[in-house]
């Protein structure tokens, strides 16, 4: 089966892999603190590779750390415990090779960060969709005895079959909800965080209603409901209970105030907010008929314009066949003298070298950085990343390099700058270019006239 990649997938980097496991590598997905989402084809029945996957690896450095192991982990088993029409199921994992790795369903479609971003609020059937796919996703994990604690519109994918809750990369038990986080840090994504959370509470119930309440405001407004500014001042707006809902109508807006209230206790649980979106239909909260209410509701919006490189991508050099046949560039011959045009033109072919040789040679190999601790992932388009956030700020997200095990597309021969999480080309001594040829004036000397002899002299005379 031959896959005809979708928009949404970026194309792959020197140090991704061709392969993992059984699965082909078509393109990436999405980049995150604990590891890369890539796009694959999962083996087919002989005739080829079968249907699209979402692959979710750990970055290398943290396939030795065990809190990092641990998570990850706890990530698979949490996805394996809800079931919902809402929530895309692990298909495959292996938690034992170098590079660990998740596979889950192939959600197509942007996030909904993307989506508002790009064409502006939701409204009408499509924003009441998503409202109750995402209640509907949080009843399924509070259920199986969970808290998402990171629900934000770059976690809800819209797909051709309705949205989607992903991601459960700091997920927790409810009844143990911050056992896997380090003391005194705060898991989740900045403006999106419960006020209870950000005071020392654990994740709740209560929190993921909090940010349903979030996510429905920016659907239904464009804009974050505590503003876009610094995560410092995001905080302070969420802790003083200033949410900004001015464009949000009824009878959203009561839902949503309610979702807000500073007091976890008086917030609905995610099956009253189900109930009381489905009377509105006429249906019962019974979760089994909302499949069909979504079918009923839903209309894929608008795609989004195509999407950015991400910033991190390793930019394309200019093939040699582009620098060599490309038409010259009109040249104002008046701007330079005569005389110094066999130095521009030198210069110019000095600088085409220059660029196929960086083309040709990109670098070293890159060696991967030292094994790290924990951090906190989100795997999904453009987006503020999901951060582990102390009070001195938050940390960087790194470049992932090849591992043991997984057949890489390319060698890798770049160097990796981790702290900025860009690729480079390695250092070299800077070409100059040569001195242009130029005339240059040899003074000859005349030869001496021979003097005359004595005879002629007195011949003379």
């Amino acid at each position: 089966m031959d896959h005809e990649v979708p928009p949404e997938a970026r194309p792959l980097l020197l140090e991704d892999p061709s392969a993992i496991g059984e699965y082909r590598v078509l393109g990436r997905l999405g980049f995150g603190g604990m590891g890369v989402v890539y796009l694959a084809a999962g083996p087919g029945d002989g005739y080829g590779y079968g249907p699209m996957v979402a692959i979710k690896t750990l970055h290398p450095w943290l396939a030795g750390d065990r809190a990092s192991l641990l998570r990850f982990r706890a990530e698979r088993d949490f996805g394996r415990r809800v079931s919902s029409f809402c929530i895309p199921h692990v298909l495959d994992d292996d938690m034992d090779g170098p590079r660990p790795y998740i596979v889950t369903e192939f959600v197509p479609g942007v996030s909904l960060a993307e989506q508002v971003q790009s064409r502006g609020p939701l409204t009408g059937d499509t924003l009441e969709a998503v409202a109750i796919a995402v209640a509907a996703a949080l009843l399924a994990i509070h259920t199986a005895g969970l808290a998402h604690r990171d629900l934000k519109p770059a976690n809800v994918l819209l797909s051709p079959h309705g949205p989607k809750l992903i991601d459960f990369s700091i997920a927790s038990e409810l009844e143990s909800a911050d056992r896997l986080t380090q003391t005194n840090i705060v898991m989740g994504s900045p403006g999106w965080i419960a006020p209870e959370r950000l005071t020392g509470g654990l994740g709740t119930c209560a929190s993921d209603v909090f940010g349903w309440g979030c996510v429905v405001a920016f659907a239904a407004t464009g804009l974050p409901p505590f503003g876009s500014g610094t995560a410092p001042e995001r905080t302070e707006l969420i802790l003083s209970g200033r949410p900004e809902l001015g464009g949000l109508p009824e009878p959203w807006r009561l839902l949503v105030t309610s979702a807000l209230a500073q007091d976890p206790e008086v917030r609905p649980g995610a099956d009253d907010l189900l109930h009381t979106l489905l009377a509105t239909r006429g249906r019962s909260a019974d979760p089994s008929g909302v499949p069909d209410i979504i079918t009923d509701l839903w209309t894929l919006p608008a795609p989004v314009r195509q999407a950015a490189p991400e910033p991190s991508s390793l930019p394309s050099a200019p093939s040699l066949e582009a620098l060599l046949t490309a038409p010259p560039e009109p040249r104002d011959t008046a701007a330079a003298p005569p005389g110094r045009r066999n130095t521009v033109a030198a210069w110019a072919i000095t600088a085409v070298a220059v660029a196929i040789a960086v083309a040709a040679t990109v670098g070293s190999t890159a060696q991967p950085p030292p094994p790290a601790g924990p951090h906190a992932a989100t795997a999904g388009p453009k987006s503020p990343p999901t951060t582990s956030a102390r009070t001195s700020g938050t940390s960087g997200n790194s470049r992932t390099t090849g591992a043991a095990g997984i057949r890489s597309a390319t060698p890798v021969r770049s160097r990796v700058n981790h702290s900025a999480g860009v690729v480079t080309a390695p250092t070299r001594p800077a070409v100059q270019p040569a001195p242009p040829k130029t005339a240059v004036k040899v003074k000859t000397k005349k030869p001496k006239k021979a003097k005359k002899s004595s005879n002629s002299q007195g011949h003379q005379n």
